[in-house]
């Protein structure tokens, strides 16, 4: 079904070939695992070409903290595509650039927290994020095993269906994928006819983002989206807050990001014990920062480690009593007192 189509793969996911996956890190460079990632294989034996991979933001944007998005050691700055020296986001910088320039008919990315949507929006192309569990995300290189997704960039949302008609599916290394509730996988394109939107309802949490902290430009085109949504026939109802989002945006960097650290801290080291290879001999996280800091090729002098440093924190384990706190909070942010909450109030 996909037969000759040539795509770009991000470099922090495995391919059995003779393209590295390193993260754009010179830490994991000839690194390999023993194995594919599997939705990679759905896609070769789709018919697909891996034409090769693409830049990021090193380590999929958990390095640093003053880090410009779409840096790497390995990969050197990818610029945005349309305009000089402007950002391209992250942390699938080049795989949303290699969409945009027609290097490829479509890319993959990974996301934990933005990394396909940002870089999509930046670039003016289809950035497709799937619900954790639908397609495997076995063979990338993890932040957080639990939250981490392989998505699409595309030019199209047409283009994003026929991917997802290949990548979707169970997969024998991924656990959550056997949670996937209908079989076999539909053929997403057939939801890509026609505009009707009769019946669907969309909710516009206002208290999430203001006119002060987005560009004139991008509101004009955020209010002309849902004009055109309303004139496709769509219910939008503005103003579908979320209830505990003042709380929310109280919550520094740091703190957000310890059920990442925490995970990043197991996850990796599950991740390098499957290495085939491992030319640095490099085991866990702590062997990562050594290297960041002792090689040349790294940078550290100017490119600092600062969520590296976070998994060195007290209480930054998957087993602690802060890490089960935090859990449960980005529960209930995320849940009742959320998104879920918003879309169950006003039935979105």
């Amino acid at each position: 079904p996909l037969h000759g189509i040539p795509i770009l793969v991000k470099d922090n996911v495995a391919t059995k070939d003779r393209l590295d996956v390193s993260a754009g890190s010179f830490t994991l460079l000839g690194s390999k695992p023993a194995t594919e990632s599997s939705l990679v294989g759905r896609l070769r034996a789709a018919g697909v070409v891996v034409l090769g991979k693409t830049n990021l933001s090193e380590w999929a944007n958990f390095r640093g903290l003053k880090i410009r998005a779409g840096w790497s050691p390995r990969g050197g700055q990818t610029m945005g595509t349309y305009y000089p020296n402007s950002t391209s986001d992250g942390s699938s910088s080049g795989s949303a650039v290699a969409a945009a320039l027609g290097l490829c008919a479509a890319a993959l990315g990974t996301e934990t927290m933005g990394s396909v949507v940002d870089p999509a929006q930046i670039n003016n192309v289809v950035g497709f994020k799937p619900t954790r569990g639908l397609v495997g995300t076995d063979g990338a290189i993890p932040i957080s095993k639990r939250q981490d997704i392989i998505g699409t960039l595309t030019r199209s949302v047409k283009d994003a269906a026929y991917m997802l008609s290949n990548m979707a599916g169970r997969s024998e290394l991924d656990p959550m994928t056997w949670q996937i509730p209908f079989e076999p996988i539909p053929n997403f394109t057939a939801y890509c006819t026609g505009t009707d939107l009769q019946g669907v309802t969309f909710g516009v949490p206002r208290n999430t983002f203001t006119s002060s902290n987005c560009s004139a430009p991008i509101m004009n085109s955020f209010e002309s989206a849902l004009r055109t949504l309303r004139s496709a026939g769509a219910n939008v109802v503005d103003s579908a807050d979320f209830p505990a989002v003042d709380e929310f945006k109280k919550l520094n960097q740091q703190i957000k990001g310890i059920v990442r650290s925490s995970e990043f801290k197991r996850d990796i080291v599950d991740y390098l014990a499957t290495l085939e290879t491992n030319p640095n001999d490099i085991h866990s996280v702590e062997d990562i920062i050594n290297f960041t800091k002792t090689s040349p090729a790294e940078d550290y002098a100017e490119h600092d480690i600062g969520k590296f440093l976070w998994t060195q924190a007290e209480g930054i384990d998957v087993n602690s009593e802060k890490y089960s706190r935090m859990v449960k909070e980005e529960q209930y942010y995320g849940g009742e007192d959320g998104i879920l909450g918003a879309m169950e109030k006003y039935k979105a």
